[in-house]
């Protein structure tokens, strides 16, 4: 698919999992590493278990959230604009918790680690920032979708601090 017009500054302000972390200007030189992608309906977004070191927001179009199961793909949760994937895999480099399908097209903006290793650099504390964020973030999967799933992020609150600092440098 061709790369849609997508304003990324404005998606990542609408955001809260990067508006409730980041300073404006954090925001902007965010918005400048971030890059358009679009996804057919049928598409993988992102695959359980592979590797990856970004992550996509949804601005337009739906995603299916699946987990493997012993009898075929488990549904976990339906995404739309505003949905977010794969924060994981951008702030530790661990491999993908599931699998996200469009189900319809998607044109979203992905943020890789390039994008965001400028900011961590320029401020370690982010870490802790965003750390705190994802917990929130687990804690609210959690309560939507239940204890019987598996812990998506597959870390504690520490274990999550200590993985992005391995991934982005032992100096943060």
């Amino acid at each position: 698919m061709n790369e849609p017009a997508v304003n990324s500054r404005t998606v990542l302000a609408a955001t809260a999992f990067f508006a409730d972390v980041l300073t404006e200007a954090e925001l902007d030189r965010l918005a400048a590493g971030a890059r358009p992608a679009a996804f057919a309906a049928g598409e993988t977004i992102v695959a359980e278990d592979e590797p990856g070191s970004s992550m996509f927001v949804i601005v337009e179009g739906s995603a299916e959230v699946t987990l493997r199961g012993d009898n075929g793909p488990r549904h976990l949760a339906d995404l739309g604009p505003g949905g977010i994937v794969g924060e994981g895999s951008l702030l530790t480099g661990a491999t993908r918790s599931a699998t996200v399908t469009a189900r319809s097209p998607v044109t979203a903006i992905e943020i890789g680690k390039a994008a965001i290793e400028p900011l961590f650099d320029a401020e370690p504390r982010l870490v802790e920032r965003f750390a705190d964020s994802v917990a929130r973030r687990q804690a609210d999967v959690d309560r939507i979708y239940g204890a019987e799933h598996r812990n998506l992020f597959g870390l504690t609150r520490t274990d999550l601090s200590d993985a992005m600092r391995s991934f982005f440098g032992g100096g943060l």
